[in-house]
């Protein structure tokens, strides 16, 4: 893999194995690859392999066949210390479920997995946070509890927990599927914005054709098979 790919997957499968010797499959083998900088948005109807495939890209999961490489680490192969090392770094996943603690302050909850990772002290996590919130439009929010945000607002909160680390490859599961289509718009426009510097690599999975065309590329996913990639 060379260090103009964001990711790599070759013959790249995903199954799922249940009780009693039977498995389900999750994602066919693939190959594909995302050129580092680009955008583009993963489509498909419910149980297509979208979730499979996130769980690849984001290093949640080792493929069952095949290889998985992303950001030059062949995650595949490596130790379970090296890929998670790699996530906390490199990877920023926001997830459509926003995952907050209600009862804290927003400012902690995008500071929480830098502060369990060890990449600074408080202080230190608390100014980078907010350093974030700003970046992400929610400036002088921080001190404020996450309960009482909106729901643009708390998705806006789980992008800048993503991008807390500056991360080179940002995931997004379904991140407008909460949201009314105005704050949809703001949020795909902030996601997709990432890539503007050609330093990080977006993938958004969206069920939201307005959204995924955004991207520079939209791929379809068929019962667990890439089926077309397309300029969008």
């Amino acid at each position: 893999m060379t260090a103009e790919c964001a990711f790599k997957l070759s013959e790249a499968s995903l199954v799922y194995p249940l009780p009693g010797g039977d498995r389900v499959v999750g994602l066919q083998p693939t190959t594909w690859a995302l050129e580092s900088g680009s955008t583009v948005a993963v489509v498909g109807r419910s149980g297509s392999g979208k979730s499979s495939l996130i769980s690849l890209l984001s290093t949640m999961r080792r493929p069952t066949t095949g290889t998985v490489e992303v950001l030059g680490q062949d995650v595949s192969a490596a130790s379970l210390r090296t890929v998670a090392d790699l996530r906390a770094r490199d990877i920023g996943v926001v997830f459509q479920s926003f995952h907050l603690d209600l009862r804290e302050a927003t400012w902690w909850n995008v500071a929480l997995p830098w502060v369990f990772g060890g990449q600074g002290s408080l202080a230190g996590a608390r100014a980078r946070s907010m350093q974030v919130l700003d970046e992400v439009g929610l400036d002088g929010l921080g001190e404020r509890r996450a309960e009482d945000l909106s729901g643009g607002q708390k998705q806006r909160v789980a992008i800048a927990r993503a991008l807390m680390s500056r991360p080179r490859l940002l995931v997004a599961d379904e991140p407008t599927g909460n949201l009314d289509e105005p704050t949809a718009n703001g949020v795909a426009e902030l996601i997709y914005g990432m890539a503007g510097d050609g330093r990080v690599s977006v993938v958004v999975v969206t069920h939201d054709m307005a959204v995924a065309e955004r991207a520079q590329r939209v791929v379809t996913l068929t019962e667990g098979r890439l089926e077309s990639e397309v300029a969008s």
